[in-house]
């Protein structure tokens, strides 16, 4: 089964999609298995984290900023500030595979799914 989302974002940020992978598990009546996350922008990433402390997210934010900040001297052409964003969806990656237990995600107490941009 193939669920189509649209995650619509206005700045660079972590954004909860723990609640639409849930419903999608449970509509595919899965009981055991894989759900594959996927996200088809280049820009963007997906990733397990805590959803507790949103200060967490700003970490990893400035990490990511860290390690890879935008700069003018990228190779990538059409849009140099843009490039970073690509090193990073890269490093973190485009796709998550999560175990299905009992017709749900397993993840722990405390895990959500998150797409970055």
């Amino acid at each position: 089964m193939l669920v189509k989302k649209t995650v619509k974002t206005d700045a660079p940020g972590l954004y909860e999609i723990t609640a639409e992978v849930k419903a999608a598990v449970a509509a595919s009546g899965v009981k055991e298995g894989l759900c594959v996350v996927y996200v088809t922008d280049a820009d963007a990433a997906v990733m397990i984290t805590s959803f507790w402390d949103k200060k967490g997210h700003e970490d990893i934010l400035d990490d990511y900023n860290r390690i890879f900040p935008a700069r003018l001297d990228y190779r990538f052409e059409p849009c140099k500030v843009q490039a970073a964003a690509h090193s990073k969806s890269a490093v973190t990656g485009m796709s998550l595979d999560i175990i299905i237990s009992g017709g749900q995600p397993a993840l722990g107490s405390s895990q959500g799914v998150f797409i970055g941009e």
